[in-house]
């Protein structure tokens, strides 16, 4: 799944191409090769993204979008690998936000609470999916495994960022899930906000267990 992050920020790749960006600039911005930023601008151009992404017209383009359409070694030589990425992919958003939904309900509830056992069952649920079928080559990590290997990378003038695509899975979708509503760039989720996702991840591990032993009682 490695690479294919870059791709859900399809929106954005178009965004800066509209304010005459060439492609080789979008491909430093965003931190991916060239043929996958084309790739993505084609699909957002289609409002083909697995993020569901807004169709995008525009008068401007209309003799970019032929010219990338019509580019089959281009298109064609990642799209069945980009296919079968979307197709994980839609697996392990749905199990990480039903996953990050119930944490979020669990913290708001006092363990021992009978509020708490639907969320506790769907929990449950997701460790047996996680067991049957694991999603991801760091499906196995713990999460201060992967913390040490996800590089930080710092940009003179601006704020130090982790990349989408450096994040193995499952664990960008999950910091993604977790940071939803916050600010990110083009090429990946600020450091703060990994770091947090990180620091506080093991707060919410200890939440689950306090109200699976409370629920045993």
């Amino acid at each position: 799944m490695k690479g294919f992050r870059s791709i859900l920020n399809a929106e954005l790749v178009t965004k800066i191409y509209l304010e005459n960006k060439s492609i080789e600039l979008i491909s430093q911005r965003s931190g991916g090769g060239s043929d996958l930023t084309r790739f993505a601008f084609t699909l957002a151009l289609r409002g083909v993204s697995p993020s569901r992404l807004s169709p995008i017209a525009d008068f401007r383009l209309e003799d970019h979008v032929r010219i990338l359409l019509a580019d089959k070694t281009v298109t064609q030589c990642i799209k069945d690998d980009f296919d079968k990425f979307k197709e994980v992919w839609r697996r392990l958003y749905a199990r990480e936000h039903q996953r990050r939904d119930s944490i979020w309900r669990l913290e708001l509830i006092k363990p021992g609470s009978v509020s708490a056992e639907p969320y506790l069952r769907s929990l449950s649920e997701i460790r047996s999916a996680d067991e049957i079928d694991p999603i991801g080559e760091a499906s196995g990590l713990r999460v201060d495994e992967v913390f040490e290997s996800v590089p930080i990378t710092s940009v003179p003038g601006s704020i130090d960022y982790v990349s989408y695509d450096d994040i193995p899975e499952p664990w960008c979708e999950r910091f993604i899930q977790a940071s939803a509503g916050s600010t990110a760039t083009i090429r990946g989720g600020y450091a703060g906000d990994w770091m947090k996702f990180i620091r506080l991840w093991s707060v919410e591990m200890e939440m689950i267990k306090r109200h699976q032993e409370a629920a045993s009682v």
